[in-house]
């Protein structure tokens, strides 16, 4: 929705798609839970976990599991712009295999995206 909403320049609605769904979707699974618990107690709770024992549980067992994976397919999906994977895999090969931490290679890569950002804006200031 929010695509077709950048596609027609209306900002309005992509600021309402990009804010208010995911509100009162947590609302709906994170607030309303709680008021119940807080309000029937931990009877209420006990049961209620009783009653996801079995097929349930696993199904929600196996969609943590999966969460992770799909997390770094949107990302990368994310980054797949032109010239960015390459940053990407190479802080990625940097990161694995030489012995820096992960805050060494940030900070690497923090040096490295600012001087590509000034260079390519240098050139493409002289361009127009």
């Amino acid at each position: 929705m929010s695509d077709k909403a950048a596609a027609e320049g209306n900002i309005n609605k992509v600021n309402f798609y990009h804010f208010w769904p995911p509100v009162i979707f947590m609302f709906i699974i994170s607030a309303v839970p709680v008021t119940l618990a807080a309000y029937y107690g931990s009877s209420f709770v006990v049961v209620a976990i009783d009653k996801l024992a079995g097929k349930p549980l696993e199904i929600l067992s196996l969609i943590g599991g999966i969460l992770p994976a799909l997390g770094i397919a949107l990302n990368l999906l994310a980054m797949n712009g032109k010239g960015t994977l390459i940053f990407f895999l190479f802080g990625f090969l940097l990161a694995s295999y030489s012995s820096m931490s992960v805050i060494t290679v940030s900070l690497f890569a923090i040096i490295v995206a600012y001087m590509f950002t000034v260079l390519y804006l240098k050139n493409e200031n002289e361009k127009s």
